[in-house]
């Protein structure tokens, strides 16, 4: 436990302002760890997932759970049995992450942090998922241990910052968690496979490195710290807000040896207290809400209603037509909307491939030229060969319906004019003209599937596609 000391008694021992000043140019590297959150009982991150473990008997013939050998608390890795295999326990890994919500608060703080580098000791998504929801630009690369894939990593910005996984991510089943991973990672993190040079440039230029709930009594946590080190000569700013548990002598015994100042406060409360300074010197970031029209048919209201109260629950400004709007004011309405939006979301079914509205919405978006299309398909008449035809067949007899009533309304008084059945015309005229440039556009962008996905998963995964 910490020793409760608070930031007011511990304000004169850590340089502020050299701090804010560094994050702010890029100078500064946050290194997070699981001990971040301090659990009830004093427990770590790792003795729960030991107790979940335990309770699962699909892990028992892995692990050999009865034998507390298996369970290796200092070093926090576990030892497969003779016959174990770890496929099951990445699947195991990334359920047990999913659930730890615990950490969704301190990661909201980071994701407005002007970090340029964060490196996780986490291996799985969660710290990415709050930065889409945040409307943060980034980007992400891991350790790969299984392969030499490129890492994907552009240039590293505070505008665009890199989350790096170290020990890799769970989710590419690519991590580390037993000692034969560990052993296999420090062979070539060492030797044939180091850091991207990317993060080793970040490295060396850093000023200050800020250690929240990383913990460093392990072994191997010292040489990779030795890594991050590397080429930085230096004088170095070099904080530890870590929880203590265990023996806090041996901690204090590493800090210094590292030459770390670990001070005797949480790393919550250093974390709330730096954003609040940031805040102060409004260097936080401040999300930009993105700007989503809806196209559907009115006959698939239901299903817009429930994608608009999800992304606008998400913090994404959503428009919608109204029903009651007129032709003219509506035609107006809709492209002004369209050309200020960031994203079009077209609801494709069969029912809004035969209308007009959702046809003139379409169009508008593909000639804005910097609006992003994207179709939602939530059947699979698209891909029918005859719908061209069917629906050009349902355009023209529209046409002649709109003609008839024209003719009726110029005979009963010649000067009255139909104006919105003109109206009416050019837009169906409009819509039949250009339906083939529509039906190839849907075809050929990036759709997503409601049909496979499902109306939950889809629209997640559309609020992740729209807010990346």
């Amino acid at each position: 436990m910490n020793s409760g000391l608070t930031m007011s008694n511990l304000g004169e021992e850590i340089l502020w302002d050299d701090i804010l000043f560094e994050m702010s140019t890029g100078q500064s590297v946050l290194i997070i760890g699981p001990d971040l959150i301090e659990f009830e009982g004093d427990r770590t991150l790792f003795q729960m997932l030991c107790d979940e473990l335990k309770k699962n008997e699909k892990a028992q013939g892995q692990l050999d759970l009865p034998k507390s050998e298996f369970f290796f608390h200092n070093e926090e890795l576990l030892q497969l049995s003779p016959t174990g295999r770890d496929s099951f326990l990445y699947t195991f890994y990334k359920e047990f992450y999913e659930q730890r919500s615990e950490y969704d608060d301190p990661f909201c703080k980071i994701a407005k942090l002007p970090f340029q580098l964060i490196i996780s000791f986490f291996p799985d998504s969660r710290l990415r998922k709050i930065f889409d929801r945040e409307n943060r630009s980034y980007q992400f690369s891991y350790y790969n241990l299984t392969s030499k894939e490129p890492n994907g990593i552009t240039r590293i910005t505070s505008e665009k910052p890199l989350i790096y996984n170290i020990m890799g991510d769970v989710d590419a089943g690519d991590m580390v968690f037993t000692f034969d991973h560990l052993f296999t990672y420090l062979q070539r993190i060492l030797a044939s496979r180091p850091i991207p040079e990317q993060i080793v440039t970040v490295l060396q230029e850093a000023k200050s490195f800020l250690f929240l709930g990383v913990r460093f009594e392990k072994w191997y946590m010292q040489v990779l710290l030795r890594i991050l080190f590397t080429g930085n000569n230096g004088n170095l700013l070099k904080y530890s807000f870590p929880q203590h548990h265990g023996d806090s002598d041996v901690s204090t015994f590493i800090a210094r040896r590292l030459k770390l100042n670990s001070l005797e406060i949480g790393p919550l409360e250093f974390l709330n207290e730096l954003h609040r300074r940031s805040g102060e010197r409004r260097l936080l970031h401040k999300p930009k809400r993105r700007r989503v029209f809806i196209s559907y048919s009115h006959k698939d209201m239901i299903l817009a209603g429930k994608i608009h109260e999800y992304l606008e629950q998400c913090g994404i400004t959503v428009i919608r037509d109204e029903i009651s709007m007129k032709f003219g004011g509506k035609i107006k309405k809709f492209v002004e909307s369209i050309q200020s939006m960031d994203v079009v979301v077209a609801l494709i079914s069969e029912n809004s491939l035969r209308s007009h509205w959702v046809g003139s919405e379409i169009l508008s978006a593909i000639h804005a030229g910097s609006v992003r299309l994207v179709p939602v398909l939530l059947d699979s008449v698209i891909w029918e060969k005859q719908i061209a035809n069917e629906v050009l067949g349902l355009v023209a007899e529209k046409l002649l319906e709109i003609r008839r009533q024209i003719a009726i309304s110029n005979k009963k008084n010649p000067l009255h004019k139909a104006i919105e059945l003109a109206e009416e015309e050019e837009c169906w005229l409009y819509f039949g003209h250009n339906f083939h440039l529509i039906l190839s556009e849907i075809r050929n962008v990036k759709a997503l599937d409601f049909v496979k996905l499902g109306v939950e998963e889809g629209t997640q995964v559309l609020y992740r596609d729209i807010a990346g």
